[in-house]
C-alpha cells in the first residue's frame, strides 16, 4: 500500500444485500414505468382504431362502389375510364348513382357492427316531444343554409376553384329523382350511422361528450373530400352531433340531415 493512502473500504454483507436490493427495486419500478406506458399506447391505439374503422371501411366502400361503377360505365360507352369528365357527359347523373350505391352499401355491410353498437351503448329513446324535434330540425337546417350563404360570400371559391367544379357536377343539371335519392334519402342515414351512430358514440365512451364531438365532427369534414365542405361539414357535424346528444335518437339527427342536404339542394 503507498505511504499517505487510506486503506480501501469493502462493503459488508449487510450493506452489499441493501445494495443489491436497491438495485432490484430500481430495475423492477423501471420496467414497471415501461409495461405501463406500453400499455397505455396499446389501449390508446386500440381505441382510435376502434373509433376511425368505421370511416375507413365507409371510405372503401367509396372506392370499391367507385371503381366498379366507372369500369362498367367505361365498358359500356367504350369510353376510357380514366376519362371522368366524357363519362359524366354521356351519364350525367353517374355520380349520384355511384353515390347512392356506396351510401346503400355501407348500410347494408355495417348493419351488424351498428347493431352491436347499439347493444354496446344502449338502443336509446327519444327524450324530445315532437314540437322539439321539429324546432331542432328547422333550426339546424336553417343554420347550414346560413353557414352555407357565409361560406359562399366569402370568396373561397374563388381559391379553391375544384370545389366550383365538383359542386356544378354534382348539383347543376341533375334529375330530380337520382338527386334526392342520393343526397336526401340515402345520404344522411348512412352517414348519421357511421358519423353519429358508430363514430361519436365510441368516442364519447372513451373521451367524453366533448372530444367526441369534435372528433366526429372533424371527421365528418375530412370525408367530405375538399376545403369548402370541410368547413361547412364540422359546423354542420357539431349541430347534428349536440341534436343526437340532447335528444338521444338518431331519427332525430338523420331528419334534420335530410332537411339540411333538401335545402342544399334546391335553394
Amino acid at each position: 500500500m503507498p505511504s499517505g493512502s487510506a486503506p480501501r473500504a469493502y462493503p459488508t454483507g449487510m450493506e452489499a444485500g441493501r445494495s443489491w436490493k436497491q438495485q432490484a427495486r430500481t430495475a423492477s419500478a423501471e420496467r414497471s414505468v415501461s409495461w405501463k406506458i406500453f400499455c397505455w399506447r396499446q389501449r390508446m391505439k386500440n381505441k382510435i382504431w376502434d373509433v376511425v374503422q368505421p370511416v375507413l371501411f365507409f371510405f372503401l366502400c367509396i372506392i370499391a362502389v367507385t371503381a366498379v361503377g366507372m369500369s362498367i360505365a367505361s365498358f359500356a360507352l367504350n369510353i376510357n375510364i380514366m376519362n371522368y369528365q366524357a363519362l359524366t357527359e354521356k351519364v350525367r347523373a353517374l355520380p349520384l348513382y355511384l353515390s347512392a350505391s356506396y351510401y346503400a352499401l355501407v348500410m347494408i355491410l355495417m348493419r351488424k357492427a351498428f347493431q352491436a353498437d347499439q347493444m354496446r351503448f344502449g338502443y336509446g329513446s327519444c327524450r324530445w316531444k315532437a314540437w322539439q324535434v321539429l324546432l331542432a330540425v328547422l333550426a339546424v337546417a336553417a343554420a347550414g343554409f346560413l353557414w352555407s350563404s357565409v361560406l359562399t360570400g366569402s370568396g373561397l371559391e374563388n381559391v379553391f376553384r375544384y370545389y366550383r367544379i365538383n359542386a356544378a357536377g354534382a348539383f347543376d343539371g341533375q334529375k330530380a329523382v337520382p338527386l334526392i335519392l342520393a343526397t336526401v334519402i340515402l345520404g344522411p342515414p348512412a352517414e348519421e350511422m357511421i358519423f353519429r351512430g358508430m363514430v361519436y358514440r365510441r368516442a364519447r365512451a372513451y373521451w367524453g361528450t366533448k372530444k367526441a364531438l369534435l372528433l366526429s365532427s372533424v371527421l365528418f369534414g375530412v370525408y367530405h373530400g375538399n376545403m369548402i365542405q370541410f368547413l361547412y361539414a364540422v359546423v354542420i357535424g357539431l349541430m347534428l352531433g349536440w341534436i343526437y346528444e340532447k335528444s338521444g335518437s338518431l331519427k332525430v339527427s338523420i331528419a334534420a340531415h335530410m332537411c339540411v342536404n333538401l335545402l342544399a339542394v334546391f335553394l
